[in-house]
């Protein structure tokens, strides 16, 4: 007789939470992460892509925390604008401290574009492509 009621009242309150505490706008990236559609692998040329391969100097690694380069690694640090095609943020990067850096998706969602900034230097930009 009490499971009849405790456990309605667990799962109403569960959803309950999650519907005002977790839930998101569709189309909306979650809080605090590099939107979904922006992660895996990508490289600025089809070389960059095979793993196998000693040369891949412009392979980037994009997880929801973080950008994974062959020579440093850059973590989310404060997060300035996210959508799902444009995500502009501060990271720290390994042994170079913090640096802005935005990432614009193509709308087919092939082709990331990275812009780093840097106040006292031009900005740098640089094309990639997804990997297979």
């Amino acid at each position: 007789m009490i499971r009849d009621f405790v456990l309605p009242a667990a799962l109403l309150s569960l959803a309950q939470l999650t519907f005002c505490h977790g839930a998101q706008k569709a189309g909306e990236p979650a809080a605090n992460v590099i939107p979904a559609e922006m992660r895996g692998r990508w490289g600025i040329t089809r070389a960059d892509c095979d793993v196998t391969q000693g040369d891949n100097s412009g392979a980037m690694l994009v997880s929801s925390e973080m950008l994974g380069f062959p020579e440093f690694r850059a973590r989310l640090a404060t997060i300035d604008e996210a959508t799902p095609q444009r995500f502009s943020a501060s990271y720290t990067v390994t042994g170079a401290g913090e640096r802005a850096m935005t990432l614009s998706l193509s709308s087919d969602g092939q082709t990331l574009t990275r812009i780093e900034t840097d106040p006292d230097a031009e900005s740098v930009s640089s094309r990639y492509r997804r990997c297979d």
